[in-house]
């Protein structure tokens, strides 16, 4: 039953063969692992991987040559000692890209132990080796071998995915954050400085509702926790017609490197039960935004802006499940702090 379980969790993703079964487990290159979250756990060993199948796995395989990256900041299926200390933690939600600075940081772990013997492997995994494990593995392979987005996602997608599942990659956060990537990889010859930025404006256009909820969030605690930086009201309101609605914050907020826009609308049902008629969210980088363009980057703008559509925007679980369209695209303004480190 337990193996039944696992298979059905696991069944949009490739497995790994072994002498008894099969490990949620994938190859994207001979030494870069992606696997679903490993536990100890008697429950979760249900349907997740157990953990000494695992270890026995990678003993069998690569000896003692393993070392793994866990990208999880709930609660993972194992402590630190039950893998004798080799693992790494780079936690960031699930569902969401990590801030930027955290992926050249994990790709540098991971290359650092790579590079000590040939025949050393690494082991990235989040909870289902997908999102999260995915986007640094193409960071990997992006920031490595100078692969481009297009190929570097195609490469996990092949690696992970059985066919007609879609992308290994899928959330749209964390697909922008990979063409960053690759923009910091190609074009700046990766030079990145986290910038501060004030907000100015936040536009929805083609909006099919009045009673829109919006708010801004960020990163705190490493990259581990999402916290609310900024809820507009009705206060907020500039201008109202029936093609825009214009927010502006009644005092000044400065917006960090990695800031989330959240939309959502509730409705009550009988006069005392609110649902959650429509919900969706966008991560973006104000450094990328802001200097970069389809022209390439210019270091001397002040003003950012991005836009996007709302079948662009994430929705539940980083999926498409956004409920009823709230309006056709969201746009951000800002300009950089007079007191912000730039590149000239």
């Amino acid at each position: 039953m337990a193996s039944i379980l696992r298979y059905c969790v696991a069944m949009p993703k490739k497995q790994c063969k072994t002498g008894t079964g099969s490990l949620d487990l994938a190859y994207i290159t001979p030494n870069l692992i992606v696997c679903s979250m490993p536990t100890s756990d008697v429950i979760k060993g249900w349907y997740r991987i157990w953990l000494k199948d695992l270890l026995e796995f990678l003993h069998q395989k690569h000896n003692s040559a393993w070392h793994i990256w866990n990208f999880q900041a709930e609660p993972t299926g194992y402590g630190d000692h039950e893998v004798f200390g080799k693992v790494d933690h780079f936690p960031f939600p699930d569902h969401n890209p990590p801030p930027f600075e955290m992926l050249p940081q994990i790709v540098c772990s991971i290359e650092s132990h790579l590079i000590q013997n040939k025949n050393n492997v690494a082991i990235l995994h989040c909870k289902a080796g997908k999102g999260r494990s995915g986007t640094v593995a193409c960071a990997y392979l992006i920031m490595k071998f100078k692969m481009t987005f297009d190929q570097a996602t195609q490469v996990f997608t092949n690696s992970r995915m059985r066919s007609a599942f879609g992308e290994g990659v899928s959330i749209n956060s964390q697909r922008r954050y990979l063409r960053y990537t690759h923009d910091y990889v190609h074009v700046l010859n990766q030079q990145y400085k986290p910038i501060d930025v004030e907000i100015d404006a936040i536009k929805i256009y083609g909006h099919l509702y009045e009673d829109i909820d919006l708010k801004i969030a960020k990163y705190t605690k490493g990259g581990c926790v999402i916290s609310d930086l900024y809820q507009f009201s009705q206060n907020d309101v500039v201008d109202r017609t029936s093609a825009v609605l214009v927010f502006k914050p009644q005092r000044l907020i400065v917006l960090p490197a990695d800031i989330c826009v959240m939309t959502q609308r509730t409705k009550v049902v009988g006069g005392k039960l609110p649902i959650i008629h429509s919900s969706a969210y966008m991560w973006f980088n104000v450094f990328f935004e802001t200097y970069g363009s389809i022209e390439g980057f210019d270091f001397c703008q002040i003003n950012g802006r991005i836009e996007v559509p709302w079948k662009e925007m994430d929705g539940y679980k980083g999926t498409s499940k956004r409920g009823s369209e709230l309006f056709e695209k969201i746009e951000v303004y800002w300009h950089v702090t007079k007191g912000s480190l730039q590149l000239n």
